[in-house]
C-alpha cells in the first residue's frame, strides 16, 4: 500500500497514516505467523530425517521400509484402478471411444 494511492483518494494525513499503522500491524503479524509456521515445518522435517537415518543403519531396516513403501504404492495403484475400472472390468480404448481424445 501507498500513500500517494491513499492521498489520491481523498484521505487527510492522519487518515493515511492511520491505514498504514493498521496495514503494517496486519503485515507484521501475518509475517510472524508464517515464520512460526516455517519454524515448526523445519523442525519436523529435520526430526522425519533423524528417524529415517536411524532406520537406514541396518540392512534389514532398508528392507522393511522398502516393503512399507512397496505396499503403500501397491494399495494405491489398487485404488486407482478401483476407480478408473469400477466393477474390474477393463475396456479397450478405440478412436471412438476414448474419452479423453488421446488415440484420434
Amino acid at each position: 500500500m501507498k500513500r500517494n494511492e491513499l492521498r489520491n483518494l481523498g484521505l487527510t494525513p492522519e487518515q493515511i497514516d492511520a491505514v498504514m499503522t493498521m496495514n503494517g500491524n496486519d503485515v507484521n503479524r501475518e509475517k510472524a505467523k508464517s515464520a512460526a509456521q516455517t519454524g515448526n515445518e523445519v523442525q519436523r522435517l529435520r526430526e522425519s530425517c533423524v528417524t529415517l537415518l536411524d532406520l537406514l543403519e541396518s540392512p534389514e531396516a532398508v528392507r522393511g521400509v522398502l516393503r512399507c513403501v512397496s505396499r503403500l504404492y501397491s494399495e494405491q495403484e489398487r485404488r486407482k484402478a478401483r476407480k478408473e475400472y469400477p466393477g474390474g472390468v477393463l475396456k479397450t480404448t478405440t478412436p471412438q471411444n476414448d474419452p479423453r481424445g488421446m488415440l484420434e
